[in-house]
């Protein structure tokens, strides 16, 4: 792909998600005056009338703008890709991208291509590696990413997609959707797992939210969990009760005892005093 049909493509899809109220004629104005201003055959003033008389998001000139003020000199590091104080096998917090490295990104894939991340990075600078600059374009400026909210025929897709290729190859789902990430699709199908997990949870004679009958007014769940053993429920009465007896398996007796320690005498989980052998 050549750098011009780059530019026509970018600015095509960017004007169109910024400017979604416009009709489609206007969109293709829009595109046609913005390229004529990155091949500085009109003023930026110019451009910027066109949009103002259609009252046009300006973000899309502007980013041309910072665009064609970059020089051929990458950015220097301001920060160590690799500090001492980095633990092995930890990874690394990410720095935020800046509007000065966005800008010189673009402009690379403007002029060589969204292939050579490695020629992409040099020239972005500031340390950035090669898979920085390739998921910063594809994940975030890339202008063919949708970020309204997922449709119904999207949901369905995905849940399709995930049935067939697995919910571990991201990669290939989100070329199935178009116009969605990968991380994107990981995200709404974790969503919509969590979502169908709930519905299904729900038991059906629960008592409405709004309305609630009286029995259930002053009730509680009569079987609480052990915050600390799995699977091991512990009869309580359903009403509060000053002094609770509580039933224990034999194996816990041990675990609610005071023990000696090197450090002194301390009780061990819970206070044995809440507690009442039958």
């Amino acid at each position: 792909m050549q750098s011009g049909s780059i530019v026509r493509e970018y600015l095509s899809n960017d004007i169109a998600r910024k400017c979604p109220n416009l009709p489609s004629f206007l969109q293709d104005h829009l595109v046609e005056m913005t390229d004529k201003y990155f091949r500085r055959e009109i003023s930026y003033e110019q451009l910027m009338s066109e949009y103002e008389k259609y009252s046009a998001d300006t973000s899309t000139p502007e980013t041309i703008r910072r665009v064609l003020s970059i020089d051929s000199i990458p950015i220097r590091p301001s920060f160590n890709p690799f500090p001492k104080e980095c633990v092995a096998g930890r990874r690394n917090r990410s720095i935020p991208w800046t509007e000065a490295e966005d800008a010189r990104l673009i402009a690379a894939i403007f002029s060589m291509g969204a292939k050579d991340w490695r020629r992409i990075a040099e020239f972005v600078g500031n340390g950035r590696s090669s898979s920085q600059c390739n998921q910063r374009w594809c994940r975030a400026l890339d202008p063919s990413i949708l970020h309204n909210p997922w449709t119904q025929d999207e949901d369905t897709k995905l849940l399709n997609a995930v049935n067939i290729i697995g919910n571990k190859s991201w990669c290939q789902i989100a070329k199935v959707i178009k116009g969605r990430t990968d991380l994107q699709c990981r995200y709404r199908f974790h969503q919509l797992t969590r979502y169908r997990k709930a519905t299904e949870s729900d038991p059906p004679d629960d008592p409405p939210d709004d309305t609630p009958p009286e029995e259930f007014a002053d009730c509680k769940p009569n079987t609480t969990v052990s915050p600390f053993i799995n699977n091991i429920a512990i009869n309580v009465p359903s009403k509060p009760n000053n002094n609770p007896t509580i039933e224990m398996p034999y194996f816990l007796e041990s675990s609610f005892l005071p023990r000696n320690d090197n450090n002194g005498d301390y009780l061990h989980r819970l206070t044995p005093t809440i507690l009442k052998r039958k």
